[in-house]
C-alpha cells in the first residue's frame, strides 16, 4: 500500500474541509462571528435530539466528568451499565467524583438483559443511568432508545456517552438527559475539544469551576477561552459527518469487511454493531501487536497498542474520519499476506518443538 492508512478510532482521516480551517487568522471567543459559529454547534445537536450543548476544550473523559458532576446533584443512587471498557472507565469516573451507584454487568458482545434492567430500574431508590452506547472496546453498540424507554418509564435520568458513536450512524438522543461526545472520532475532526449535549443543568454547585455547567450557562455557552479554529473545524467535522451519504459509505466499507476470513485472526461478533469498529480477535500464540507491526510496515495504522486490546489479544479496523482514503481491497490483501507470515511463523515453532 503506497500510501499511509489510518484505521484509528482516534486521531482519525481529516478531510480537507476540516483541516483547513486550522489555517484561517484565530479570532476572538467574545465577538458575535464566534457566537455565531457556537448557534451552528447549538442546531447540529438539537438536530440529534438533544437542546442545549457545552463546548469545552478538552476530550472525551473531559465531558463525562462534567456529567458525573451533574449526576452527583441528584444526591440519589444511580445504575452504571459495564460490558467492556470504556464502561469500566464511567465507573472509575463515578468512584472519583463520589457517586452512589451499582454496576449493571453483562458479558462482552452479549445483548444487555433489558427486562432485567428495567427490573433494577423499578427500585425506588435508583434515579439515573449512565452506558456507554458504543462500547469502543469491542463495537458493540448497546440499545440506545430501549435504555431511553425504560429510563422513562421509571422516570429515571438517562446519560449517554457517544463518544464512539456520534457522526458513524444515524442517532436520536431524544429522551436521554446528558450525551457526551468528542471531535476527534466520528466528528472527523481534530482532537482537543468535547461536548457535553443535556436538557437541562441538575447541579448548581459544582466541585470544579471549569466543570460547572450552571456556570457556562450563565456565561451565555462561552465562559472561557476556545479556540476559533478547533471550532471552526468542528463545524465542518458535523456538516462532512452527519448525512446519510457518509453513514451510508461506512456501511459499504463495513459490509466488505463483514465477509472477511482468516486463518489467524477473526471478527469478533457482537449483539449489535457499530458498522466503524471491528474488533479482531489474534489467536492464541501469536500476539496482536505482531499484526500490528506487519501492518506498520505496509503503512497502515490499526488500534492495537492499548493495554485493553492487548489483554483481549485482539486488533480493531475503524471507519471513522475521511473514509475515502480507505482502500479495502488493498487492505484486505495486506491481510491476508500477514495471515500467510503467521501460519509461516507457526510452522517454524511446531518444526522446532
Amino acid at each position: 500500500m503506497n500510501t499511509l492508512t489510518n484505521l484509528l478510532p482516534g486521531p482519525v482521516n481529516i478531510p480537507s474541509t476540516v483541516q483547513s480551517c486550522m489555517q484561517n487568522m484565530p479570532f476572538s471567543h467574545r465577538i458575535n462571528t464566534f457566537n455565531d459559529l457556537y448557534q451552528n454547534i447549538v442546531e447540529h445537536t438539537q438536530a440529534v435530539g438533544m437542546p442545549k450543548v457545552q463546548v469545552l476544550q478538552g476530550n472525551g473523559t473531559l465531558a463525562n466528568d462534567v456529567i458525573a458532576n451533574q449526576l452527583l446533584g441528584l444526591k440519589a443512587k444511580g445504575i452504571i451499565i459495564e460490558n467492556g471498557e470504556f464502561g469500566k472507565r464511567l465507573v472509575r469516573q463515578a468512584n472519583n467524583v463520589g457517586l452512589c451507584f451499582e454496576v449493571f454487568n453483562s458479558a462482552i458482545g452479549e445483548p444487555i438483559q433489558l427486562d432485567q434492567l428495567y427490573t433494577k430500574l423499578q427500585a425506588k431508590e435508583i434515579q439515573w443511568l449512565w452506558f456507554v452506547h458504543c462500547e469502543t472496546s469491542s463495537g458493540q453498540l448497546n440499545p440506545l432508545q430501549a435504555i431511553v424507554q425504560i429510563c422513562q418509564a421509571n422516570r429515571v435520568i438517562c446519560a449517554v456517552d457517544a463518544i464512539s458513536s456520534i457522526g458513524n450512524l444515524a442517532l436520536d438522543f431524544t429522551g436521554a438527559s446528558f450525551v457526551s461526545a468528542t471531535s476527534g472520532k466520528g466528528l472527523s475532526s481534530f482532537p482537543g475539544l468535547c461536548l457535553v449535549m443535556y436538557q437541562s443543568v441538575l447541579n448548581t454547585q459544582s466541585i470544579s469551576h471549569f466543570l460547572d455547567l450552571a456556570y457556562h450557562e450563565k456565561q451565555h455557552n462561552i465562559p472561557f477561552t476556545l479556540s476559533s479554529n478547533q471550532l471552526e473545524a468542528l463545524v465542518a467535522g458535523f456538516n462532512y459527518s452527519v448525512n446519510t451519504d457518509h453513514y451510508s459509505a461506512i456501511e459499504a466499507l463495513s459490509a466488505q469487511i463483514k465477509t472477511w476470513h482468516f486463518d489467524n485472526f477473526q471478527r469478533l461478533h457482537v449483539a449489535q454493531e457499530n458498522p466503524a469498529v471491528h474488533t479482531f480477535m489474534v489467536k492464541s500464540g501469536i500476539d496482536c501487536t505482531t499484526i500490528g507491526n506487519l501492518l506498520a510496515q505496509k503503512e497502515v495504522m490499526v488500534n492495537c497498542y492499548t493495554k485493553y486490546l492487548q489483554e483481549m489479544n485482539a486488533f480493531q479496523i475503524c471507519l471513522m474520519g475521511a473514509i475515502d482514503r480507505i482502500h479495502v481491497t488493498d487492505l484486505k490483501n495486506t491481510l491476508h499476506w500477514i495471515d500467510h507470515q503467521c501460519a509461516n511463523q507457526n510452522q517454524q515453532t511446531a518444526i522446532s518443538t
